[in-house]
């Protein structure tokens, strides 16, 4: 499956202005290959697959420790509501793609920060979410 339209540059944006870190329960050498076949590995600072604890929670955690971060401060970007679900479970905020594994509909079910359709709405998406996640931290 090639990758969607217009990721490369959204990609670029989130990888040079943010530590961009990917995080799945699938193991990491397909992962990796299909980031070389696309030349994509270059936009991500670290991969979390199933080599780490199988809860994406459990990652999640793993990852604000490492990186002495609170959960306000990171957004997960994702499009299945099994993983909104488990970044809710430490406090991260989500923004849901459309493009990926679940519907609009369902990925609603899990109250996202944002839903998108586009991979250029994320810059939008990311700032913004980040912004909620400070006014959130200050009451």
């Amino acid at each position: 499956q090639p990758p969607v339209a217009g990721i490369d540059d959204a990609l670029e944006f989130i990888g040079a202005n943010f530590t961009t870190i990917l995080v799945s329960s699938t193991t990491s050498p397909p992962i990796k290959t299909y980031l070389q076949t696309h030349d994509l590995t270059r936009h991500f600072s670290a991969l979390f697959c199933n080599d780490f604890p199988n809860l994406k929670a459990d990652k999640f955690a793993l990852i604000l420790h490492h990186y002495q971060i609170k959960p306000t401060e990171c957004v997960f970007v994702t499009d299945t509501l099994g993983d909104i679900i488990e970044a809710q479970h430490v406090h991260i905020p989500c923004i849901a793609v459309t493009w990926g594994y679940h519907d609009t509909r369902l990925l609603q079910t899990g109250h996202p920060q944002a839903i998108i359709d586009y991979p250029n709405q994320l810059k939008g998406a990311i700032e913004e979410a980040l912004d909620f996640s400070n006014e959130y931290d200050e009451h």
